[in-house]
């Protein structure tokens, strides 16, 4: 302890710079002084030039950002839904016609078969109707397929457990089309315009937040402690204690 240094707490958290001294001798000692040594410090932000500021406005605003986008994600499951359903509709509607006019060429071709039997049309117009038959099968089969499709794609956009979900009821009617420049303007108001409009503010925060680190920040501080042992004072009586 031959030395005029201080006892040192290694640690930022208490704002301890000096805690007492030793004597200082011509010759060495290695006698040892058993000291402890206690302290309680209190650190109190004052003011950082809104760097907090800037940081919470930044974390709002990407908040925004992602509360936007999942209104723009269920509008887009809305329109899926909406374009399911329709579909289901369109190709039901497509299956009856196939229908109808499968039953328009069976009755063709029988129409076909008793005219070449009474002689009236020559046998290739039997053959012609059977083909015409043939054809409007063909497609009244994939039309029935179109809608076992359009069903399942519904079922699983809804998100059912069904294999197949069916449209109830048929579309109604609807007027014309606005102009389009109402509908842009109305777009404006998306979600989805908004969320762009957002994520521009949310990256100028960052920015500025950015930028804020490089502001200064003013601490109040302060400290108590206490000492017990140590080496003899250099000059005067040892204290006790």
């Amino acid at each position: 302890t031959n030395n005029s240094t201080t006892t040192l707490l290694g640690t930022s958290t208490v704002d301890v710079p000096r805690i007492g001294a030793t004597s200082i001798s011509r010759d060495y000692d290695f006698v040892p002084y058993p000291s402890t040594a206690l302290a309680v410090g209190v650190r109190q932000q004052l003011y950082d030039f809104g760097r907090v500021a800037a940081e919470r406005l930044s974390a709002d605003l990407t908040t925004a950002v992602e509360r936007l986008r999942a209104s723009a994600s269920a509008l887009e499951v809305d329109l899926s839904v909406k374009q399911g359903y329709y579909a289901v509709l369109a190709a039901e509607a497509i299956a009856e016609a196939s229908r109808a006019a499968f039953v328009r060429a069976s009755s063709h071709r029988e129409q076909a078969r008793a005219n070449v039997r009474s002689g009236l049309r020559p046998a290739i117009e039997l053959t012609r109707a059977e083909a015409d038959l043939g054809r409007y099968e063909a497609a009244t089969m994939r039309a029935r397929a179109g809608v076992h499709v359009a069903r399942a794609n519904l079922a699983a956009l809804v998100g059912v457990d069904d294999d197949e979900l069916g449209a109830a009821a048929a579309p109604t009617g609807e007027g014309p089309l606005p102009p389009i420049e109402s509908l842009v303007a109305r777009a404006e108001g998306t979600p989805g315009v908004r969320e762009g409009r957002a994520r521009v503010e949310a990256q100028r925060a960052e920015t500025r937040r950015l930028e804020a680190q490089t502001r200064p920040t003013f601490w109040a501080t302060a400290s108590a402690s206490g000492r017990g042992g140590g080496a003899p004072a250099a000059n005067g009586p040892t204290v006790a204690g």
